[in-house]
């Protein structure tokens, strides 16, 4: 009967040394996957510090590029208010001196015709005024041109980093949605009720040898590392 009993306690033992054994073998893979989870998760939150300085820098940008791009939108209307002027007097001066021009009507020059005035420096005085209205047309038309180049170029940029803006919050939201999945397996690896479930089945496998009265069996315990 002795005998019996203590066969079943060698067996008892083996039995909870297998368990010990497992139970350490499960806790180094815990260990290794908690290590890979905490390195996974500083470089996630690196990450996310990364991103969210990229983001507010582009924030901080924005108001600067879109205060650029209507100072530009001011200066283009600013441009063109002035061309229309200069057009405004060039045809005004087109009324008044039209009469210098080749294709006026000889019959029609004596009612514009000042007698006072020698007929060949108002021409000259004409033509030069023709000149420097028509340079100053062409320079504000390449002034112009490069504005609309430079709103259409702006405009690109603004609408680039509105883009990149866009995307760091997309993923700004996705690495907070992976944190939150790491914090919440983190929460249930160490959930109280299955530490508690693997100290009971413990406490019993160790309380089974206590029907062996005649020999004492001195248990060492297993140290997990």
């Amino acid at each position: 009967m002795v005998e019996r009993v203590c066969v079943n306690v060698k067996d008892n033992m083996e039995e909870l040394r297998t368990s010990l054994k497992e139970a350490r073998s499960q806790a180094v893979e815990f260990e290794a996957q908690i290590e890979s989870l905490i390195i996974e998760l500083s470089e996630q939150s690196a990450l996310s510090t990364h991103l969210r300085s990229k983001l507010l820098e582009t924030q901080e940008q924005l108001p600067a590029i879109k205060a650029a791009l209507t100072n530009l939108q001011n200066r283009n209307a600013a441009m063109e208010e002035q061309v229309g002027t200069q057009e405004k007097r060039i045809s005004s001066l087109d009324a008044v001196n039209g009469w210098l021009r080749l294709s006026e009507h000889p019959g029609d020059i004596h009612h514009k015709f000042d007698f006072n005035a020698n007929p060949y420096k108002l021409l000259e005085l004409q033509e030069q005024k023709r000149a420097d209205y028509g340079d100053f047309i062409d320079d504000m038309s390449v002034e112009i041109a490069n504005l609309k180049k430079d709103r259409a170029r702006f405009r690109e940029q603004v609408d680039q980093l509105e883009s990149i803006s866009k995307r760091f919050a997309k993923e700004a939201a996705d690495k907070n949605h992976q944190l939150q999945r790491y914090q919440e397996f983190f929460q249930n690896l160490f959930e109280p009720k299955r530490a508690s479930e693997f100290v009971e089945m413990v406490a019993r496998k160790l309380k089974r040898p206590a029907a062996c009265t005649r020999r004492k069996v001195v248990l060492k315990p297993f140290q997990l590392t």
